[in-house]
Protein backbone atom coordinates (compact mmCIF):
# COMPACT_ATOMS: atom_id res chain seq x y z
CA UNK A 1 0.00 0.00 0.00
CA UNK A 2 1.17 3.52 -0.76
CA UNK A 3 -0.44 6.60 0.78
CA UNK A 4 0.94 8.77 -2.04
CA UNK A 5 -1.30 9.58 -5.02
CA UNK A 6 1.36 8.43 -7.49
CA UNK A 7 4.86 6.97 -7.62
CA UNK A 8 7.44 9.37 -6.14
CA UNK A 9 10.89 8.91 -4.65
CA UNK A 10 10.74 9.75 -0.93
CA UNK A 11 14.14 10.99 0.24
CA UNK A 12 13.42 11.39 3.96
CA UNK A 13 10.55 10.83 6.39
CA UNK A 14 10.41 12.63 9.75
CA UNK A 15 7.73 12.88 12.44
CA UNK A 16 7.50 16.47 13.66
CA UNK A 17 4.79 15.61 16.20
CA UNK A 18 2.16 12.93 16.79
CA UNK A 19 0.06 14.42 14.01
CA UNK A 20 2.58 15.98 11.58
CA UNK A 21 4.77 14.05 9.16
CA UNK A 22 7.43 15.80 7.07
CA UNK A 23 8.19 14.28 3.68
CA UNK A 24 11.09 15.25 1.44
CA UNK A 25 10.30 14.18 -2.13
CA UNK A 26 12.61 14.05 -5.12
CA UNK A 27 11.62 16.09 -8.19
CA UNK A 28 9.56 14.13 -10.69
CA UNK A 29 11.24 15.76 -13.71
CA UNK A 30 14.74 14.34 -13.22
CA UNK A 31 14.99 13.46 -16.93
CA UNK A 32 14.73 17.12 -17.99
CA UNK A 33 15.86 19.00 -14.86
CA UNK A 34 19.68 19.17 -14.55
CA UNK A 35 19.33 20.19 -10.88
CA UNK A 36 16.95 17.37 -9.97
CA UNK A 37 19.55 15.47 -7.94
CA UNK A 38 20.35 18.59 -5.93
CA UNK A 39 16.76 19.58 -5.13
CA UNK A 40 13.78 18.31 -3.17
CA UNK A 41 10.19 19.20 -2.27
CA UNK A 42 9.46 19.40 1.48
CA UNK A 43 5.84 18.87 2.49
CA UNK A 44 4.19 18.47 5.89
CA UNK A 45 1.17 16.17 6.07
CA UNK A 46 -1.19 16.50 9.05
CA UNK A 47 -3.57 13.83 10.35
CA UNK A 48 -5.45 13.72 13.64
CA UNK A 49 -5.01 9.93 13.65
CA UNK A 50 -1.58 8.93 12.37
CA UNK A 51 -2.77 5.32 11.85
CA UNK A 52 -5.81 6.22 9.77
CA UNK A 53 -4.08 6.53 6.38
CA UNK A 54 -5.20 4.43 3.42
CA UNK A 55 -4.19 3.86 -0.17
CA UNK A 56 -3.64 7.22 -1.93
CA UNK A 57 -4.89 9.13 1.12
CA UNK A 58 -2.26 11.87 0.78
CA UNK A 59 -3.37 14.25 -1.96
CA UNK A 60 -1.29 16.00 -4.61
CA UNK A 61 -2.34 19.34 -3.08
CA UNK A 62 -0.77 18.36 0.25
CA UNK A 63 2.49 17.49 -1.51
CA UNK A 64 2.64 20.70 -3.57
CA UNK A 65 5.79 22.54 -2.49
CA UNK A 66 8.48 24.53 -4.31
CA UNK A 67 11.81 22.91 -5.09
CA UNK A 68 14.63 23.79 -2.75
CA UNK A 69 18.31 22.83 -2.52
CA UNK A 70 18.86 19.69 -0.44
CA UNK A 71 21.81 17.53 0.56
CA UNK A 72 20.93 13.89 0.00
CA UNK A 73 22.20 11.85 2.93
CA UNK A 74 22.96 8.15 2.75
CA UNK A 75 20.84 6.41 5.38
CA UNK A 76 21.46 2.89 4.05
CA UNK A 77 23.73 1.81 6.93
CA UNK A 78 21.27 3.07 9.53
CA UNK A 79 18.37 1.36 7.73
CA UNK A 80 20.24 -1.95 7.52
CA UNK A 81 21.02 -1.82 11.23
CA UNK A 82 17.39 -1.08 12.08
CA UNK A 83 16.14 -3.97 9.95
CA UNK A 84 18.71 -6.33 11.46
CA UNK A 85 17.62 -5.31 14.99
CA UNK A 86 13.94 -5.83 14.17
CA UNK A 87 14.66 -9.27 12.71
CA UNK A 88 16.79 -10.23 15.72
CA UNK A 89 13.99 -9.18 18.09
CA UNK A 90 11.72 -11.61 16.20
CA UNK A 91 14.32 -14.39 16.43
CA UNK A 92 15.26 -14.16 12.77
CA UNK A 93 18.27 -13.09 10.71
CA UNK A 94 17.93 -10.26 8.21
CA UNK A 95 20.03 -9.95 5.09
CA UNK A 96 19.78 -7.72 2.03
CA UNK A 97 18.24 -9.40 -1.00
CA UNK A 98 20.12 -8.75 -4.23
CA UNK A 99 18.32 -8.01 -7.49
CA UNK A 100 18.03 -10.99 -9.86
CA UNK A 101 19.26 -9.74 -13.22
CA UNK A 102 19.14 -13.06 -15.06
CA UNK A 103 17.72 -16.56 -14.50
CA UNK A 104 18.08 -19.85 -16.36
CA UNK A 105 16.58 -23.27 -15.73
CA UNK A 106 19.07 -26.15 -15.88
CA UNK A 107 18.31 -29.66 -17.16
CA UNK A 108 18.61 -31.17 -13.68
CA UNK A 109 15.92 -28.84 -12.30
CA UNK A 110 18.24 -26.37 -10.60
CA UNK A 111 18.10 -22.65 -11.31
CA UNK A 112 21.12 -20.54 -12.27
CA UNK A 113 20.77 -16.87 -11.32
CA UNK A 114 22.90 -13.76 -11.76
CA UNK A 115 22.50 -11.28 -8.89
CA UNK A 116 23.88 -7.83 -8.13
CA UNK A 117 27.67 -7.92 -8.26
CA UNK A 118 27.87 -10.02 -11.43
CA UNK A 119 30.32 -8.37 -13.81
CA UNK A 120 30.02 -10.61 -16.88
CA UNK A 121 27.33 -12.94 -18.15
CA UNK A 122 27.86 -15.42 -20.98
CA UNK A 123 24.84 -16.82 -22.83
CA UNK A 124 24.43 -19.39 -25.62
CA UNK A 125 23.33 -16.80 -28.18
CA UNK A 126 25.18 -13.90 -29.65
CA UNK A 127 24.84 -10.56 -27.86
CA UNK A 128 23.34 -7.49 -29.47
CA UNK A 129 24.03 -3.81 -29.02
CA UNK A 130 22.86 -0.47 -30.38
CA UNK A 131 25.70 1.33 -32.15
CA UNK A 132 25.27 4.95 -33.27
CA UNK A 133 27.36 7.07 -35.63
CA UNK A 134 27.02 9.93 -33.12
CA UNK A 135 26.44 8.42 -29.62
CA UNK A 136 25.68 11.81 -28.05
CA UNK A 137 22.85 12.53 -30.49
CA UNK A 138 21.97 8.84 -31.07
CA UNK A 139 21.86 9.41 -34.80
CA UNK A 140 22.06 6.63 -37.41
CA UNK A 141 21.64 3.90 -34.77
CA UNK A 142 21.85 0.27 -35.85
CA UNK A 143 21.02 -3.01 -34.14
CA UNK A 144 24.41 -4.69 -34.22
CA UNK A 145 25.49 -8.26 -33.48
CA UNK A 146 28.71 -8.59 -31.51
CA UNK A 147 30.99 -11.45 -32.53
CA UNK A 148 34.17 -12.98 -31.19
CA UNK A 149 36.89 -10.44 -30.39
CA UNK A 150 34.38 -7.60 -30.39
CA UNK A 151 33.68 -7.69 -34.13
CA UNK A 152 30.49 -5.90 -35.19
CA UNK A 153 27.92 -6.88 -37.79
CA UNK A 154 25.19 -4.38 -38.65
CA UNK A 155 21.81 -6.09 -38.86
CA UNK A 156 19.13 -3.42 -39.30
CA UNK A 157 18.44 0.26 -38.56
CA UNK A 158 17.01 0.71 -35.07
CA UNK A 159 14.34 3.24 -36.06
CA UNK A 160 11.40 2.44 -38.31
CA UNK A 161 9.41 5.71 -37.94
CA UNK A 162 11.47 8.81 -38.87
CA UNK A 163 9.38 11.09 -36.61
CA UNK A 164 10.15 9.09 -33.46
CA UNK A 165 13.29 8.84 -31.33
CA UNK A 166 13.96 5.31 -30.00
CA UNK A 167 15.80 4.09 -26.91
CA UNK A 168 16.76 0.43 -26.85
CA UNK A 169 16.11 -2.38 -24.38
CA UNK A 170 16.37 -6.16 -24.07
CA UNK A 171 16.24 -8.45 -27.11
CA UNK A 172 15.69 -12.14 -27.90
CA UNK A 173 16.00 -14.15 -31.11
CA UNK A 174 12.83 -15.79 -32.42
CA UNK A 175 13.60 -17.83 -35.52
CA UNK A 176 15.21 -15.60 -38.15
CA UNK A 177 13.94 -12.44 -36.48
CA UNK A 178 14.63 -10.30 -33.44
CA UNK A 179 12.13 -9.30 -30.74
CA UNK A 180 13.25 -6.31 -28.71
CA UNK A 181 11.81 -3.68 -26.38
CA UNK A 182 12.44 -0.05 -25.53
CA UNK A 183 10.89 3.41 -25.43
CA UNK A 184 9.83 5.68 -28.28
CA UNK A 185 9.59 9.47 -28.04
CA UNK A 186 8.22 11.99 -30.53
CA UNK A 187 11.34 14.16 -30.63
CA UNK A 188 12.72 14.09 -27.08
CA UNK A 189 9.54 13.98 -24.94
CA UNK A 190 7.83 10.85 -23.65
CA UNK A 191 4.16 10.13 -24.30
CA UNK A 192 1.48 7.63 -23.22
CA UNK A 193 1.91 4.40 -25.12
CA UNK A 194 5.52 5.30 -25.84
CA UNK A 195 6.92 1.92 -24.82
CA UNK A 196 7.22 -0.75 -27.49
CA UNK A 197 7.91 -4.43 -28.04
CA UNK A 198 8.53 -5.13 -31.72
CA UNK A 199 9.38 -8.15 -33.87
CA UNK A 200 11.50 -7.38 -36.91
CA UNK A 201 13.19 -9.52 -39.52
CA UNK A 202 16.88 -9.01 -40.27
CA UNK A 203 15.81 -7.28 -43.48
CA UNK A 204 14.34 -4.52 -41.28
CA UNK A 205 10.73 -5.44 -42.04
CA UNK A 206 8.43 -5.15 -39.04
CA UNK A 207 6.16 -8.13 -38.39
CA UNK A 208 4.29 -6.67 -35.41
CA UNK A 209 4.51 -4.02 -32.71
CA UNK A 210 2.98 -3.90 -29.21
CA UNK A 211 2.65 -0.58 -27.33
CA UNK A 212 2.28 0.09 -23.60
CA UNK A 213 2.70 2.89 -21.05
CA UNK A 214 5.38 1.15 -18.96
CA UNK A 215 8.96 0.21 -19.86
CA UNK A 216 9.43 -3.45 -20.83
CA UNK A 217 12.28 -4.95 -18.85
CA UNK A 218 12.96 -8.36 -20.38
CA UNK A 219 11.72 -10.70 -23.09
CA UNK A 220 12.33 -14.41 -23.48
CA UNK A 221 10.83 -17.51 -25.12
CA UNK A 222 9.01 -18.48 -28.31
CA UNK A 223 5.92 -16.95 -26.75
CA UNK A 224 7.19 -13.46 -26.05
CA UNK A 225 6.99 -12.85 -22.29
CA UNK A 226 7.27 -9.21 -21.30
CA UNK A 227 7.88 -7.76 -17.84
CA UNK A 228 7.06 -4.12 -17.15
CA UNK A 229 8.30 -1.73 -14.47
CA UNK A 230 4.69 -1.34 -13.33
CA UNK A 231 4.86 -4.91 -11.97
CA UNK A 232 2.79 -6.34 -14.82
CA UNK A 233 3.72 -9.51 -16.68
CA UNK A 234 2.30 -10.28 -20.12
CA UNK A 235 2.61 -12.89 -22.86
CA UNK A 236 2.41 -11.97 -26.54
CA UNK A 237 1.87 -14.28 -29.50
CA UNK A 238 5.23 -14.45 -31.28
CA UNK A 239 3.59 -14.61 -34.70
CA UNK A 240 1.34 -11.56 -34.60
CA UNK A 241 2.08 -9.76 -31.28
CA UNK A 242 -1.45 -10.20 -29.92
CA UNK A 243 -1.91 -10.25 -26.15
CA UNK A 244 -2.37 -13.79 -24.79
CA UNK A 245 -2.60 -12.96 -21.10
CA UNK A 246 -1.59 -10.31 -18.59
CA UNK A 247 -1.22 -10.37 -14.81
CA UNK A 248 0.36 -8.41 -11.96
CA UNK A 249 3.18 -10.03 -9.96
CA UNK A 250 2.59 -10.28 -6.23
CA UNK A 251 4.27 -12.22 -3.41
CA UNK A 252 2.00 -12.78 -0.41
CA UNK A 253 -0.14 -9.90 -1.60
CA UNK A 254 2.81 -7.50 -1.97
CA UNK A 255 3.50 -6.20 -5.51
CA UNK A 256 6.95 -6.72 -7.00
CA UNK A 257 8.68 -6.10 -10.34
CA UNK A 258 10.37 -8.66 -12.61
CA UNK A 259 13.91 -8.00 -13.80
CA UNK A 260 14.48 -11.29 -15.64
CA UNK A 261 12.49 -14.10 -17.23
CA UNK A 262 13.26 -17.59 -18.50
CA UNK A 263 10.98 -20.25 -19.99
CA UNK A 264 11.62 -23.72 -18.51
CA UNK A 265 10.14 -27.16 -19.36
CA UNK A 266 6.45 -27.94 -18.76
CA UNK A 267 5.46 -24.41 -19.82
CA UNK A 268 6.75 -22.89 -16.60
CA UNK A 269 8.22 -19.41 -16.36
CA UNK A 270 11.04 -18.41 -14.02
CA UNK A 271 10.83 -14.83 -12.78
CA UNK A 272 13.71 -12.99 -11.09
CA UNK A 273 12.52 -9.93 -9.17
CA UNK A 274 13.88 -6.57 -8.10
CA UNK A 275 13.57 -7.59 -4.44
CA UNK A 276 15.79 -10.66 -4.80
CA UNK A 277 13.22 -13.42 -5.30
CA UNK A 278 13.05 -16.22 -7.87
CA UNK A 279 9.45 -17.20 -8.58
Amino acid sequence: MSALPSGREVLTVEWLSRTELRLLLAPCDDSSNPLAHEQGHAAVVTRTDRYDVGQGAITSKELAAPAEPVVRLDHSREARRLLADLAAAAGQRWYARRRVWDVKGLEDGRVLAALDGTLVEVGPRRPYALVATDPDERQDTWVTALGAGGTRCRLLPHSWEPAEHYCGGPAVEVGRSLVYAGTAHPGRESQPGGVYVVRRFLSGARQWEHRSDHPAIHTDGETVCVAYSSGALAALDADDGSLLWRTNIEVDGVPTVALSLAVVPRDHLLVGTVDGRIL
